[in-house]
Parts: structure tokens; C-alpha cells; sequence
């Protein structure tokens, strides 16, 4: 178990769309409120969804230098001042790429877009959210700043002790207010097929 009050490490995932723009900013944000060491960016290019020749190794490589290239420069434009790397990768499957490198190295944070107006379907979203291992913070490109406040959904299982912990993150924003914490639970309630005759 790694300590609480270490640096986090964060892992981005970057779609290149306009969502990502959004996301650098949103990055600025964190940096006022969280403690972050490193920013590790992941893109990963569906190999399923290129023609079929340019999937050889001498044309991927190709395409991911151009990626990498392309997202250092919308990173360095958005000013960030935080050690980062960029990750490539060419799977069949997202969130293979997500799972592959959280065996490789630790992230305290998962951090995604959750389109609210733009083009996106959120399927590699709900993937993840199940299937990787670490919390999961997701921005829509709705968002405002500074953050005034948080809604925690506490479920009363073994998870929320870390709901808590994550919320007691948010401190103050970068205006020096108290960031209020809304606890909610949300039950659901099972019939049984007596209960619906009664």
C-alpha cells in the first residue's frame, strides 16, 4: 500500500479529439488542489480500424512518432509544467493498452473525458471504469472553474473508505475556498416477485 501523502502519479487518456484540450486544462485545475509527481499520456490507435496496409510495424511506427509528436506540441501549448511521457500503442482493444500499462507501473489516478456535447459514445469509458485498477476521474468538457464542490457516492461497501480518502483530496481551490463535500448514497431497491403481488 502506497503512502497518502506521496506525489501522484497520473495516467491521461487522449483520444485526439477536442476533448483533449479540455483535458490539459482541466490538468491545471488538479495541479492547484492535488500533489502530482508525474503525468503519463496514453493514446492508443485501433489497429482494427486502419487499412490493411498500414498495420506492418515500419508504418506503425511511423504513425506513432506523428501522435507523439502531435500531442507534445497541444501539451506544451497548454503550458503544463509537470514532468510527463507519452504513450503510443497500436491494440486491438483500448482498454488492453489501459490494462497492459497499469501492470507495468502504478497510477494513483486514472483521469478520462466524459463528453457531454461532443462525439463520443463513452464504451471505453464504462470499460474501464470496471476493469482498471486504480480511482478513475472523469471530466466533461462542461466544466467549470474553480471547483466549489464535490459529490461523493458513498455506497456502504469497501469502496468507500477510498471515496472518502480521495475526497479529503480536495481541500481548497485555487481561489483559497473550502471545497464542500455532498455525500450521497444511492440505494437500490430489489423486488422480489411476492413483494410486487403484495
Amino acid at each position: 500500500m502506497r503512502a497518502t501523502k506521496e506525489p501522484l502519479n497520473l495516467l491521461v487518456g487522449i483520444d485526439l479529439s477536442q476533448m483533449d484540450n479540455y483535458l490539459y486544462s482541466y490538468i491545471h485545475t488538479l495541479d492547484q488542489i492535488l500533489d502530482i509527481n508525474k503525468i503519463t499520456f496514453l493514446h492508443n490507435i485501433k489497429i482494427t480500424e486502419l487499412p490493411a496496409g498500414m498495420v506492418s510495424e515500419e508504418r506503425l511506427t511511423v504513425i506513432k512518432e506523428k501522435i507523439i509528436r502531435k500531442i507534445t506540441r497541444d501539451i506544451n501549448e497548454s503550458e503544463l509544467t509537470h514532468s510527463f511521457e507519452i504513450q503510443v500503442t497500436s491494440e486491438r482493444f483500448s482498454e488492453t493498452s489501459f490494462n497492459r500499462l497499469a501492470v507495468m507501473q502504478h497510477f494513483d489516478l486514472l483521469i478520462l473525458g466524459n463528453k457531454q456535447n461532443l462525439r463520443g459514445n463513452g464504451a471505453l469509458t464504462s470499460k474501464l471504469v470496471r476493469l482498471f485498477p486504480s480511482p478513475i476521474l472523469l471530466v466533461p468538457e462542461t466544466y467549470t472553474t474553480p471547483i466549489k464542490s464535490i459529490v461523493q457516492a458513498i455506497t456502504f461497501s469497501r469502496y468507500t473508505q477510498a471515496i472518502i480518502d480521495w475526497g479529503n483530496k480536495f481541500k481548497t481551490n485555487k481561489e483559497g475556498e473550502e471545497i464542500k463535500k455532498f455525500p450521497v448514497n444511492v440505494s437500490k431497491l430489489f423486488y422480489t416477485n411476492e413483494q410486487k403481488r403484495n
